[in-house]
């Protein structure tokens, strides 16, 4: 397992994936880089990488990535089997975000280059000065969202739709959405998947105030709209998420909080 913050983010980084069967796009802190690791292992070649250098910007939206991908692999969007992109519970994204930025980011000297994007550095820089309930809530005044990323546009098309072959792929239950999703793309080997950039969980956790844990329920409502995530489990992660958070730094371990999937 690599540990957390091992993985330091460069301009070298990669951010999307693909060949001319899938495109994998990396919304931050939702196991983008066991995703990219995997699917370079398993894909058969040519397999293609493009990050800031390529594409000019940190974590492209699904648009970016659409148009970097089809002309470097001369496809349509509709012509790649499957896009992937994934997602994660938020309380835990949010806190994952939080000690990236505050562990690793505000910590690195080529920081501005390899975000290439003024906000969030400024966000990161944020990240390095306050605890965790102030960060969110200075996050909240100055973007008006928790979602620095505005992480619906990793998997909206610049129209505003879900494409038809696009999958999302959800943490808590990666091996199964990932197996599903990749049905039907030829050619694939074998190999495990892998689990990198893993958060050191016997770590203290900063923990949600009843505010903060608003803030971040209403910044995430979308996935609720896209039905991700029920209504009923973000209800139940807000309210518990707390009381998880006091139990995982008495035991030295981290439970995700109660985001139950949608049923199949």
């Amino acid at each position: 397992m690599q540990p957390y913050g091992a993985w330091r983010a460069t301009a070298d980084r990669v951010m999307i994936l693909f060949n001319r069967d899938l495109l994998f796009v990396h919304n931050p802190k939702t196991a983008g880089t066991s995703m990219l690791h995997y699917l370079g292992e398993i894909l058969p070649p040519p397999v293609h990488r493009a990050g800031v250098k390529e594409i000019g910007t940190n974590h492209p939206s699904l648009p970016q990535a659409l148009d970097y991908a089809c002309a470097v692999a001369d496809r349509r969007p509709g012509d790649f089997v499957r896009i992937i992109a994934t997602v994660r519970n938020p309380f835990d994204r949010e806190i994952s975000m939080y000690r990236y930025f505050h562990d690793v980011l505000c910590r690195s000297p080529t920081v501005s280059r390899d975000l290439n994007d003024a906000a969030i550095e400024g966000a990161v820089g944020m990240a390095g000065r306050l605890d965790f309930s102030d960060y969110l809530a200075w996050v909240w005044r100055q973007f008006g969202t928790c979602d620095i990323w505005r992480s619906r546009c990793f998997y909206r098309t610049a129209q505003g739709r879900a494409p038809d072959n696009l999958r999302v792929i959800r943490t808590e239950h990666i091996e199964a959405d990932l197996a599903a999703a990749l049905a039907g793309i030829a050619g694939l080997k074998n190999a495990s998947f892998p689990r990198l950039n893993v958060s050191d969980r016997t770590a203290g956790e900063p923990g949600f105030t009843d505010h903060t844990r608003s803030l971040v329920a209403q910044s995430y409502r979308w996935m609720v709209e896209d039905g991700i995530y029920p209504m009923e489990s973000n209800r139940a992660a807000a309210h518990s998420s707390q009381s998880a958070r006091r139990e995982a730094n008495a035991t030295a371990r981290r439970p995700s909080p109660r985001w139950s999937a949608p049923k199949s």
